[in-house]
């Protein structure tokens, strides 16, 4: 008697894969580190940005030739093991380990600061409780039901991304004058110094995947 195997039936489509890998990004992160990243570069957030993106570009280059290079699964821990050094692999396996653990540790925390700030009569610990508890439940129930959520969450981020972008642009139309809309004021001003934007593009590295 023939048995039919068991056939892998998939269980996330490709836009919910996407979708998880915008989510780790956390597009709205950009807003929780923009105060901090004005104050430390005093008011150059666009020049550290900019330095940023040059080095993650430098490093999605790295990765795309390390990728041909060494054609199997382990991103950074596989790169360095590989090419520089088991024991260093190792560490740099047990550093990425690391950021799983840590990231949605930051994530709770920057999430009940803010509600804690709207709602100073709460404690702080009971939001994140709170965020510990929905992940959790989340994930028991399974990986459909977590696609979901990331979906309208990640449609929710994009959504206020957009109404922010909107206003921003309403705002400088209709209280600014043309000149105001070319202004070279987030780039260069009187405190532009390697070390402002060196410190400043470290804190936006965060906004990139991977270097959280």
């Amino acid at each position: 008697m023939e048995t039919k195997r068991n056939q892998a039936v998939p269980t996330l489509k490709l836009s919910h894969i996407v979708l998880f890998g915008l989510a780790y990004m956390t597009p709205m992160i950009v807003f929780g580190i923009y105060g901090l990243l004005a104050e430390t570069t005093h008011g150059l957030v666009s020049t550290a940005y900019i330095v940023a993106l040059a080095a993650m570009l430098f490093t999605a280059y790295s990765y795309g030739k390390m990728t041909k290079a060494f054609p199997i699964a382990g991103s950074a821990y596989t790169y360095t093991r590989k090419s520089i050094n088991p024991y260093v692999g190792f560490m740099i396996g047990w550093a990425v380990l690391l950021d799983y653990l840590f990231l949605p540790m930051v994530i709770w925390l920057i999430g009940a600061v803010y509600l804690h700030t709207a709602f100073p009569n709460i404690p702080l610990w009971t939001f994140v409780l709170a965020f510990i508890f929905i992940t959790t439940i989340i994930n028991i129930i399974g990986l459909k039901a977590a696609a979901s959520v990331n979906t309208l969450m990640m449609i929710f981020q994009l959504l206020v991304v957009g109404i922010f972008i909107s206003l921003s642009i309403i705002y400088l139309i209709k209280g600014s004058s043309p000149f105001a809309l070319f202004s070279f004021n987030p780039f260069l001003n009187e405190h532009l110094t390697f070390s402002f934007v060196a410190a400043g593009a470290s804190i936006a590295c965060y906004s990139f995947l991977g270097f959280d």
